[in-house]
C-alpha cells in the first residue's frame, strides 16, 4: 500500500478506526451485553465512547503511517501536521480513558473488606494523590478505617465524601455533626441513616429544608 499518498493514509486510518468500533460492538454482543433499566445510562454514554474509540485508533494509525512515510524520505510539511495532530488526539483520548480505568481499579480495591487499617490508609493516600473522590468516598466508610481518619474526612470539602459518611457511619458524634452540615444533601443522608440514634432524627424534623424535614419525620414515625 502506497502510504506516501495523503488520501491513502486518511482512508486507511478511517478504516482502522471503523474496524475498532465494530470490533468493540461485536465483543459486547458476544459477551451478551444488554441495555436494561439498571444500566440505561450506557445508552447515552455509548455514542461518545465509540467516537473516542474511532478517533483514538484512526489518529494512532495516521500517526504511525505518517512516521513511516517521513522516515522513507517523503518529506512534507503536512506530514508533521498529521503526526502532531495524531499524537495530540491519541494522548487526549488515551490518557482520559487510562485514568478512568485506573480510577475504576482503585475503587474496586476499596471494596475489599478484608483490608487491614494500614492497607486502607495506603489506599486513601493513593486516592488522595490521584484526587479520586469516588474512591475516597468509599474508603471513608470502610470498616477498618481508623475513626480518626473518618472524623477528618467528615470535614472534607467534597460533598460526596461527607454524604457517604452521613449515610453509612454508625458514629453518633459524626451524625450529630453532619446533621447540621451546610449542604442539605448531607443532612438528607443523615436523616436516611438507618442506624442513627432516634434523638438525632427527632431534632432533624425542624430542618429548614423541606425534603430533609419530611425524611426525618417519616424516619422518626417508622422507628419510634
Amino acid at each position: 500500500m502506497k502510504f506516501y499518498k495523503e488520501s491513502t493514509r486518511l482512508i486507511f486510518s478511517a478504516a482502522i478506526g471503523l474496524v475498532a468500533v465494530l470490533t468493540y460492538i461485536l465483543l459486547l454482543e458476544i459477551n451478551g451485553f444488554e441495555i436494561n433499566e439498571s444500566n440505561l445510562f450506557i445508552l447515552f454514554m455509548l455514542p461518545g465512547l465509540l467516537i473516542k474509540l474511532f478517533l483514538f485508533f484512526a489518529a494512532l494509525s495516521l500517526t504511525i503511517t505518517s512516521f513511516v512515510v517521513l522516515f522513507s524520505k517523503h518529506k512534507s510539511k503536512r506530514l508533521i501536521l498529521y503526526i502532531s495532530s495524531g499524537l495530540i488526539i491519541v494522548l487526549q483520548t488515551g490518557i482520559t480513558e487510562l485514568r478512568k480505568i485506573q480510577s475504576s481499579n482503585l475503587y474496586e480495591l476499596t471494596e475489599d473488606k478484608s483490608l487491614d487499617s494500614t492497607e486502607v490508609i495506603k489506599l486513601y493516600k493513593k486516592a488522595k494523590k490521584k484526587e479520586d473522590i469516588r474512591a475516597i468516598s468509599n474508603i471513608a466508610i470502610h470498616q477498618n478505617l481508623p475513626s480518626s481518619f473518618q472524623e477528618r474526612l467528615s470535614e472534607s470539602e467534597h460533598i460526596e465524601v461527607r454524604r457517604n459518611i452521613a449515610w453509612k457511619t454508625n458514629s453518633k458524634q459524626l451524625l450529630i455533626k453532619l446533621s447540621t452540615d451546610l449542604e442539605f444533601e448531607v443532612r438528607m443522608a443523615v436523616a436516611s441513616n438507618k442506624i442513627k440514634p432516634l434523638e438525632i432524627v427527632y431534632n432533624m424534623q425542624n430542618d429548614p429544608n423541606e425534603y430533609v424535614k419530611n425524611t426525618a419525620f417519616a424516619m422518626y414515625q417508622a422507628r419510634r
